[in-house]
């Protein structure tokens, strides 16, 4: 799943075909160490896994 370009979930293929879909990774994007949001490039990145 995503929001705009930035990646927010990834699903279980199997159990997402089935209807009751199994979440497998959640990511929550913010600020960076810099004050930079996660949308800009850079060496310092703003994912965080959940």
């Amino acid at each position: 799943m995503h929001d705009g370009w930035n990646l927010i979930a990834e699903y279980d293929p199997v159990t997402l075909a089935g209807g009751d879909p199994t979440v497998l990774r959640q990511y929550m994007w913010g600020l960076d160490r810099t004050g930079v949001n996660g949308e800009s490039p850079g060496p310092v990145g703003a994912a965080r896994r959940a």
